[in-house]
């Protein structure tokens, strides 16, 4: 599990800031923000669980126009180092 948005930048544990992540990445990623593609990706996860678990708990207060200032906001104070995932390339 990975905080989307670095914790070092919002302390919060909520699910629509929580994505999955490998151990590799996760500790490649670090406190970095990643790539505006995957901030996309997490508005439409997020709004998928939206739409189809309205009782959940996290998302109670959740607005995609929220994150996506939140992300810049992040970038506008220092977190401007950009993560992107290496291609993993599997054996078949």
């Amino acid at each position: 599990m990975d905080h989307f948005i670095p914790r070092t930048f919002i302390k919060d544990d909520k699910m629509w800031n929580l994505v999955l992540a490998c151990p590799t990445c996760n500790l490649q990623k670090s406190d970095k923000l990643a790539s505006v593609i995957f901030l996309e990706k997490l508005l439409d996860r997020n709004k998928r669980i939206v739409l189809l678990n309205k009782d959940a708990k996290d998302m109670e207060k959740y607005c995609d126009q929220n994150l996506r200032a939140v992300y810049y906001w992040a970038k506008f104070n220092g977190y401007d180092a950009i993560w992107k995932p290496k291609k993993i390339e599997y054996e078949r």
